[in-house]
Formats: C-alpha cells, structure tokens, sequence
C-alpha cells in the first residue's frame, strides 16, 4: 500500500485544500487515471446515454465475454460532488469480471449545482427506466456506496426494478462525523479528511434534514433490503459508517457481510492492478454475490 500511495505522489498532483471545485475535479480524474491503469481489465465497454428526468446522463456499459444475465447499476464515489462514469473504469472492469455481469456505471448529477435529492431521483429514475437484462444488482464506493443504498430504499417493496443485491464500499451512510474513525484517520494522512467530508455534506444536502434517511442511511429503517455486502476500509475516516451500518443491517436480520480490510484508506478499491488488498477485496464481494445469485 506504502508503495502505491508513493507512486502516486510522484505524479506531483496539487494538495486537494487549495483547489477551487473545477480544480478538485481535475485533480480527482487524474488520479483516478493513475489509480485505474492499466485499463478496463480487457473488458470491452460502450458510451451511451439516457434522457432521465429531463437530463441527458452519460453511462458506460462494461460487458464481460462470460456475461451472464444481469446488470449491476454502479454509482461512481467523490464526496457527491466530482467524479464521473469514467473516473471508476478499472474497477468497473474488474467488477464485471469478477461477478459475470454487465456493470453500467452512471454519470450523476453532481452538487453543489445538483443539490439532494436529483442524483438519488436520477439513479431511481435509471433502475425504473432502463431495459435491464436479468436481475439488477445496485453497487457503489464511497458517497456512491450512500446513494446506491438510498436508492434500493427508495425502490424497497416495488414489484419493478427492485434491486435483488447490493454491494457497498465505504459509504458515507451518517453526517455526524463524530465517530471514533474521524478522529483517527480524518486528518489527511491517508486520503480524505473529515474537513473534506463536512464541505461534501453542506454542499450536497445543504436544505435537506440530516434525520432524512435518504440523506443519512443509518437512520433508516433496513427492514426488508436485498442482501448487502458491506466493506469498511481500516484507515478510512468513514470505517466506522460501515461498522455502524453492518450492525443496522444484522439488526434487520438482513443477509449481509461485512469486511474490513486492514491497512488500506478510503478510496482503495479503485487501486485494483497495484494493490493485492483492493482485488482480494472485490473476490470477496463476488463471493457474497455468488452465494445469493449463483453464477
């Protein structure tokens, strides 16, 4: 991991505090490229989108050679205001490789311009209107693992496009941000700040209560979800968001997994191709998955 996040410094990318919103997206896709080298996995994919809720949305579809039927809806991470359907590419790649499903990966509407609820309308939107071929599984990372969630809460009890699995990776899934974890890991030294966390939050639920627990998961009732694979990152600010949430879910007698994986930070799911953790962690998500949907 030491190596990984070494090499990474030496593309002499700028410190995050300083940059203004256009600037934090640059720098976030340029070092998501680095992160997804070298590519997709050799899994071919196709640019499309889809007029939703009077926007056109950019998607990428990953299509693996031993697809079977199935789509996975994935919501790219970046605190719900940078980031893009391409900036988690390699992991897209590896996901539809590992599960044997096509992975469609969505191009959101960002906030602070696109404040909640749009993204979550816009991702339930998608689940409702598009032609899925087969089951749709919802996955995610970070504020992607907290919308793919909300969504299948949205979805929750619909004869259509109810998710049948979700697999969530370090969500942000409660705003307090006054958990143990923040204060071990939230100063920078391994990725995302707990700062950084707080101008995400105001920027994409400004209005919004954080009781709603389309805002804020861990106050919902989970009564009644898909079986839902949970991964915690263990120098993670949000680690403990996924503790709390393994625990809500098994409260729920929802048939969940959760794995925390030692050593590694936020965000390292993305490093498939550099870090032995992030690949053992995806198999370990395809497992759960192949237990409940066999494949």
């Amino acid at each position: 991991m030491r190596a990984a996040w070494s090499e990474l410094a030496r593309l002499g990318l700028p410190e995050r505090s300083r940059l203004n919103l256009a600037q934090l997206r640059e720098h976030f896709a340029a070092e998501n490229r680095f992160w997804s080298q070298p590519g997709t996995h050799g899994v071919p994919s196709e640019l499309q989108s889809k007029q939703l809720l009077g926007r056109m949305v950019s998607m990428r579809r990953f299509v693996p050679a031993s697809a079977q039927p199935g789509t996975v809806l994935y919501c790219h991470g970046g605190g719900w205001c940078i980031g893009d359907h391409e900036t988690n590419e390699g992991l897209a790649g590896a996901l539809a490789l590992a599960c044997k499903r096509e992975v469609l990966t969505i191009d959101y509407a960002l906030a602070p311009e696109h404040p909640f609820p749009r993204a979550l309308n816009e991702i339930v939107a998608a689940c409702k209107s598009l032609a899925f071929p087969g089951p749709l599984w919802l996955a995610g990372d970070s504020a992607g693992a907290t919308l793919a969630l909300a969504a299948a809460l949205s979805l929750r009890g619909q004869v259509v496009a109810q998710p049948e699995l979700l697999l969530l990776f370090y969500g942000a899934f409660d705003a307090s941000l006054a958990t143990a974890s923040h204060w071990e890991n939230g100063d920078g030294s391994w990725g995302l700040t707990t700062e950084e966390m707080r101008g995400y939050w105001d920027a994409y639920a400004p209005g919004a209560s954080r009781n709603d627990p389309l805002v804020c998961p861990l106050r919902a009732d989970l009564r009644g979800l898909p079986p839902t694979f949970v991964l915690g990152a263990a120098l993670d600010c949000l680690r403990d968001d996924s503790r709390a949430l393994a625990e809500r879910l098994a409260d729920a007698r929802v048939p969940s997994e959760y794995l925390e994986v030692p050593g590694v930070p936020h965000g390292f799911m993305k490093m498939q191709s550099r870090v032995r953790a992030a690949a053992a962690a995806l198999q370990r998500a395809a497992d759960f998955a192949r237990r409940h949907h066999p494949f």
